[in-house]
């Protein structure tokens, strides 16, 4: 959009209130992304509490082994718990549209 408004004109908007626009629209994005990784943490947090529960009655707990030998993720050596990589992803986007719209604001 940036880009498009710079190389075709802006017609009767400021390229730093696109630019401006376009900050916020992709931190509102970045931050709706990050909730969602959380929620999806939630929810599987939810589903493996169910599956442990279930695994009490069976012979060998599958899961809770697993968990077990991956050190619960404290260690990081070991694994990485995988939500909180991905949410490195939106986070950085975060910081990346706030600068934008810092320097659109500044007019750099």
């Amino acid at each position: 959009l940036v880009s498009a408004v710079m190389r075709f004109g802006q017609g009767t908007m400021p390229t730093s209130l696109a630019a401006a626009v376009v900050a916020m629209t992709g931190f509102f994005l970045a931050a709706a992304w990050y909730v969602t990784i959380r929620s999806y943490r939630q929810l599987n947090s939810g589903k493996f509490a169910v599956i442990h529960e279930m695994e009490e009655r069976l012979p060998f707990s599958f899961y809770k082994r697993e968990w077990e030998f991956l050190e619960e993720g404290k260690n990081r050596g070991k694994y990485w718990k995988l939500t909180v990589v991905e949410t490195a992803g939106p986070i950085i986007f975060a910081v990346f549209f706030i600068l934008i719209g810092i320097l659109s604001v500044c007019g750099h």
